[in-house]
């Protein structure tokens, strides 16, 4: 999950990376996912979020998945920071997944 979408409109706001954590469980052909995303800005400030969802499997791979995410943490000038949305995930056909997140956020 990439919330960089997030960080791209402010002046120093830019997303340089991030780094995800989960725990996937998998069941027949579904799976369900629990995590946070720690998101990094040009400025060295992050933010945390939090996201649950659940997907789809075929031959063992992801085909599809989606979720909630909702914003836990900020440091920096993202300090306060609160914000909620959800993310979309579709396969690609190398075995990655591609996503699309949408929300908003407000900041202090």
């Amino acid at each position: 999950m990439h919330l960089d979408r997030f960080f791209g409109g402010g002046p120093g706001q830019a997303y340089k990376d991030g780094v995800s954590t989960s725990l996937n469980e998998m069941s027949g052909d579904t799976s369900s996912s629990n995590g946070y995303h720690l998101a990094t800005t040009t400025t060295g400030d992050t933010a945390t979020a939090k996201f649950q969802g659940s997907g789809k499997l075929k031959d063992g791979k992801n085909v599809s998945d989606g979720g909630t995410w909702s914003f836990t943490s900020g440091t920096g000038k993202l300090k306060g920071i609160k914000g909620k949305g959800t993310y979309k995930g579709t396969a690609n056909a190398d075995g990655s997944m591609t996503y699309k997140v949408d929300g908003e956020y407000s900041l202090p």
